[in-house]
């Protein structure tokens, strides 16, 4: 036997806490630029002109309104059809001093329009944030003028999440010392929503994503005393949760270059896949009761969760401008390796040579039927309509838990892994010890999911702890359950077996 292979546990065990040891200092840094509580409220202009009839009066007195429940800025639309001292000389007579403009420029009907040659008068220095409207950025293709304006100016630029707009990525990317990580719900959309349910999901972006700047559109079908109580319950219901409601600027920070991206981006990878089998590998070497293994199990996940913060503490990540590559593929590796761990190449020649049946393909239908929604509802943005039951589902989990554990490790991966320890330690599986390795092989999908979670750098570090730890808590719960059940079973079969 040789060095490495006697020392193997030791030298791992080393390497893995050296790793955590040095990963802690960007975590806590991390962990402050995350510490901002104060969200900005930013209301639709036109619906506000709407709301008050396009009368300079009542106009002016929602707009006090407005800045009386917490709101900080009003967006005001400019087409390009008249002058920006015309669309000012609409809005001034009506305009707070304390409120700022979130300005939204449209880029049509004047394509041809080069930004940097508008002329604002009084109308720029109001401005806090540039927010361009419709589906492209002003100016683009070109969008090198724009630069130029906003490099002469101090405004921000709230970018909002899974926003498909042509060259708003490149716009944010030159500028990213401007951006605060924004939320909004169009109009088709917000028309699904009650507000009650609205509330929520803007209350859950600004906990669990990190959003600072919420865009907020008025319901037409409301009057303006229901849109306020809506509007004030939101503040309420922020404030509920520790934030309060003002201006907000972007955090100082450095940003890496391309290259610093891409090796944190290939080594955060490489943790993510290797450590749930470092993890195998380790507790299938040791002969520690099966509660201790899954404790180092859990452990180790923990460690590369730690170290994959650090790797993606940086604001280029942190603010989403840069994400994890590979996250299916991190999903799938690991289970591909924990398959040949925990089963030897003659037992998987064996299984290839073994004919097919309908009862195995039906098998591998299922397999793979499990594999496709493991996979396909993964990511950073997660596809499809999530129906009225799950939803319902997810929010009772929400309100219960603070922050929702993921359903892959509270109530599939974590309870199965649980379980396939404890048979294979007790070996009650009828002689059949491909059962318990087949829960096992499952059950890493738990702690794969745990590094998933961390893989989404811009979601709070303390907010993926608590949706960590909620998950093991109740996946505890849910292992602790089927080992009785099986136990049950197991005394069952055994008392009606003749001796």
């Amino acid at each position: 036997m040789s060095f490495l292979q006697r020392h193997a546990t030791p030298l791992l065990t080393g390497l893995i806490l050296l790793s955590v040891a040095a990963s802690l200092p960007p975590v806590l840094r991390k962990i402050r630029f995350e510490s901002t509580r104060t969200v900005e409220l930013c209301v639709d202009g036109d619906d506000v002109w709407a709301a008050g009839g396009g009368r300079t009066e009542s106009v002016r007195e929602k707009l006090q309104s407005l800045l009386q429940s917490g709101v900080s800025s009003v967006s005001l639309y400019w087409n390009g059809t008249e002058s920006l001292d015309l669309l000012w000389d609409r809005w001034s007579p009506a305009w707070p001093d304390e409120l700022s403009i979130t300005f939204r420029p449209q880029p049509d009907p004047f394509p041809q329009g080069n930004p940097a040659d508008v002329h604002g008068g009084a109308f720029y220095p109001r401005i806090s944030t540039l927010l361009c409207a419709g589906d492209q950025v002003w100016g683009y293709p070109d969008s090198s003028p724009l630069y130029r304006l906003v490099q002469q100016t101090t405004w921000n630029l709230p970018w909002i999440e899974f926003n498909r707009q042509w060259g708003n990525r490149a716009l944010v990317n030159r500028f990213p010392e401007r951006i605060i990580r924004a939320h909004s719900v169009d109009e088709s959309e917000q028309a699904r929503y009650a507000p009650a349910a609205l509330r929520r999901r803007f209350i859950r972006a600004v906990k669990e994503r990190g959003i600072r700047f919420l865009y907020l559109r008025l319901y037409p079908q409301l009057s303006w005393e229901e849109n306020k109580d809506h509007l004030l319950r939101l503040v309420a219901g922020l404030q509920g949760e520790g934030f309060s409601v003002g201006p907000v600027s972007p955090p100082r920070a450095e940003f890496l270059d391309r290259g610093a991206i891409l090796g944190r981006q290939t080594i955060s990878f490489l943790v993510v896949v290797s450590f749930p089998l470092v993890g195998l590998f380790l507790i299938r070497r040791g002969r520690a009761h099966w509660i201790l293994q899954m404790a180092v199990f859990t452990l180790i996940t923990l460690a590369g969760s730690t170290i994959v913060t650090g790797l993606l503490s940086p604001p280029d990540f942190v603010l989403g401008l840069s994400l994890f590559r590979g996250v299916k593929a991190a999903l799938l590796f690991p289970l591909v390796g924990a398959g040949l761990i925990l089963y030897d190449r003659r037992e998987i020649h064996a299984l290839m040579q073994k004919p097919l049946t309908v009862k195995m393909a039906f098998f591998f239908l299922a397999v793979a039927a499990v594999m496709a929604i493991y996979l396909v509802r993964s990511g950073h943005d997660l596809p499809g309509h999530v129906s009225g039951g799950e939803q319902r589902f997810r929010e009772m989990l929400e309100k219960w838990f603070v922050v929702r554990p993921r359903f892959k490790e509270f109530a599939f991966g974590h309870p199965l892994l649980i379980l396939g320890l404890w048979l294979s330690s007790r070996r009650i599986s009828s002689g059949n010890q491909g059962v318990s390795r087949g829960l096992i092989l499952l059950g890493i999908v738990g702690q794969v999911s745990i590094l998933n979670t961390f893989c989404h750098a811009h979601i709070p570090f303390v907010v993926s702890c608590v949706r960590t730890l909620n998950g093991l808590v109740l996946g505890t719960i849910g292992g602790g359950i089927l080992i009785v059940i099986t136990a049950r079973l197991a005394r069952r079969r055994d008392a009606t077996t003749p001796s």
